[in-house]
């Protein structure tokens, strides 16, 4: 894991889509959401403003992945990635 300061930890609610189906909820387990056997892509969306330090490397990590992330951000898709760390690092950001 990378070691500095967290600017911005991103809990509370998010949109998420299992297949067309939409709910906004803060990140749990699919079975907690009544899906156990749910096989497919989602997708969760999170708008959310982060300022950078001048000079500071920023970091993207999802620690909670099970399988495979592909993530964007404002519009950039990132490198996928298919197991840990599941982290993207600027200026990718």
């Amino acid at each position: 894991m990378a070691s500095g300061d967290t600017l911005a930890e991103l809990g509370g609610d998010w949109t998420l889509d299992l297949n067309g189906k939409q709910v906004t909820t803060p990140l749990k387990s699919w079975l907690d959401l009544g899906a156990p056997l749910f096989a497919g892509p989602a997708t969760y969306h999170k708008q959310f403003t982060a300022t950078a330090p001048t000079g500071k490397r920023v970091f993207l990590e999802i620690a909670d992945v099970r399988e495979y992330a592909r993530v964007k951000v404002n519009g950039k898709e990132l490198e996928a990635h298919a197991w840990q760390p599941y982290r993207w690092t600027s200026p990718a950001l």
